[in-house]
């Protein structure tokens, strides 16, 4: 009896390591977001405008600021852009989640193209009207690039009414533009 226990318990040890060890399973993998870059970038834009829309405000005739600021912006839109594309994909939730933010850029943007066309007599008596059209032009191609950046990380199903609710933006970018566009700004 005794040999009977033995060699069942042994039978069973064998049979316990003989028998192929269950593989552990993962969880699937979530795949991450990158959220938090484009709002980032977003904010970072945001506080950019705002800090050219004080300088556009306070220009008398001194163009340093406005010009500092001016390539503050495009060093931000350009390394925003970036960041962006290497970023991963957005979600629809996470799209329609910048919203809110894409309508207080457009605000900031809208309140800075209309107090710079009220300073275009000013601009006009420094002979500055060349210039600050450039400036337009190099920021407006900057925050279209940035843009379509953010576009393409929307899934495709948002990407249609992204690209339509970005028209209102480049309307914003080329009133400023044609503010100062020859004819419409003329050096004193």
């Amino acid at each position: 009896m005794k040999t009977a226990v033995i060699f069942s318990v042994l039978a069973f040890a064998a049979a316990a390591f003989a028998a192929p060890n269950p593989t552990a399973v993962e969880p699937p993998t979530k795949v991450t977001r990158d959220l938090a870059t484009v709002t980032s970038v977003i904010a970072q834009v945001s506080a950019a405008i705002v800090q050219l829309d004080t300088a556009v405000n306070a220009y008398t005739g001194d163009k340093t600021e406005l010009e500092e600021e001016a390539a503050s912006l495009v060093s931000i839109l350009e390394s925003g852009t970036t960041a962006i594309a290497a970023s991963s994909a957005l979600s629809i939730v996470d799209a329609l989640s910048l919203s809110s933010l894409v309508d207080s850029l457009q605000d900031l943007g809208d309140q800075l193209v209309s107090d710079l066309v009220a300073k275009r007599s000013v601009v006009e008596e420094e002979d500055y009207c060349e210039e600050v059209e450039d400036q337009i032009v190099e920021i407006a191609t900057d925050a279209r690039a940035l843009v379509e950046a953010i576009i393409a990380k929307a899934p495709a199903i948002a990407q249609g009414i992204a690209e339509a609710l970005a028209e209102e933006f480049y309307a914003t970018l080329d009133e400023g533009s044609w503010a100062f566009a020859t004819g419409n700004c003329t050096d004193a």
